[in-house]
């Protein structure tokens, strides 16, 4: 049911901003008042940045159902991830990577896709695997880094199934420290963090209904915290948040707040509703990036914004528009060319 809401918020978090680079410079409004700021950091930096935890939490759970720790068990979820998780993000990097190539080198759309960046027609083949793979930069479709780090976590699966069964909460604590105070390794503190989190909850039968009694408790401790933590980012201008201590506990709330929140919405309206759209999520993931730069590039040229009010209905607009469009997408492809539509989501 949460899967989708936690793609919108990722979706704004990619929206952020009033301005945006074209070939010719920088365009949109030098500055935005208090309001339009508030609005932007409290949905794409405090609500929109507890997706990829939550996303990594329940990755680890899903993950390590039914994992024994064998070489069998591995090597069957490694299997699967293989069509679940490689192909998707081989197939969209790849794809995108060829169309950023002819749209930089089309004299209509070359101003929305060079941004006084290398173009890709002059990269090394060395930089063409990176831009695929994501080596030592972000992946060239930039939100699979998400999925980069997936695959290296699960590839590591085995090294965190004995951390969690044998160290839980040493493991626990020291990953804890890891994320809290902002100490990357290769890969991000945040996924391995959280997707041990979901390892560690699965392997030790923890039951994940026991924070549905406290959200009443949790939404008058979560809502007020969330809006000072937004103010508390604009004040001192921390974009993103990443080193935040208080921000790394709004985050927590946050998960326990939307895990508790699930079971007041069972059988009901929204949830069916949701469920019923839930399949469309990853293709909205994968679609809904370069659209949102090239809607908020558009925007900008079509409304050249000069006030705040101008610049925030933009900042709505681009994340709604992109999510409905990618949804159409999404659906039509699903309907015309399914075997494609499998291919480019892993079969969901």
């Amino acid at each position: 049911m949460i899967r989708f809401p936690l793609i919108v918020g990722i979706v704004f978090i990619h929206s952020y901003g009033y301005q945006a680079s074209f070939s010719n410079g920088v365009h949109g409004i030098k500055q935005i008042n208090q309001i339009g700021l508030f609005l932007q950091i409290l949905f794409s930096q405090v609500l929109g940045r507890i997706s990829l935890p939550l996303f990594y939490l329940i990755s680890g759970y899903l993950f390590f159902q039914s994992f024994d720790g064998s070489k069998r068990a591995y090597l069957s979820k490694i299997k699967k991830r293989v069509s679940t998780l490689l192909v998707p993000f081989l197939f969209w990097n790849i794809l995108l990577l060829t169309v950023i190539i002819l749209l930089q080198n089309i004299s209509f759309t070359e101003t929305f896709f060079n941004s006084g960046k290398k173009p890709i027609l002059s990269y090394r083949a060395i930089e063409y695997v990176c831009a695929i793979f994501g080596i030592g930069r972000s992946p060239i479709s930039y939100q699979f880094w998400f999925i980069r780090d997936l695959i290296l976590l699960m590839l590591f699966s085995p090294v965190i199934f004995i951390l969690a069964r044998h160290l839980p909460k040493l493991s626990f604590f020291l990953l804890f420290l890891l994320w809290f105070f902002n100490i990357n390794s290769i890969i991000d503190n945040e996924a391995i963090f959280f997707f041990y989190s979901g390892c560690a909850i699965c392997t030790n039968g923890i039951s994940t209904t026991r924070v549905d009694n406290y959200h009443w408790k949790l939404t008058i401790t979560f809502l007020p915290c969330a809006l000072f933590d937004t103010y508390n980012i604009m004040s001192h201008s921390m974009i993103p948040p990443t080193d935040s201590f208080f921000h790394k506990i709004v985050i927590l709330l946050g998960i326990l707040w939307i895990w508790s929140l699930t079971s007041e919405f069972i059988e009901t309206w929204t949830s069916k509703r949701l469920q019923s759209i839930s399949y469309i999520s990853f293709f909205v993931f994968a679609f809904h990036e370069p659209l949102v730069t090239v809607l908020k590039k558009l925007s900008i040229m079509i409304f050249k914004p000069q006030e705040t009010v101008i610049i925030t209905f933009i900042y709505f607009l681009v994340p709604i528009s992109a999510t409905i469009i990618s949804i159409c997408v999404g659906v039509l492809l699903r309907r015309m060319a399914p075997s494609l539509y499998r291919t480019a989501t892993g079969n969901r």
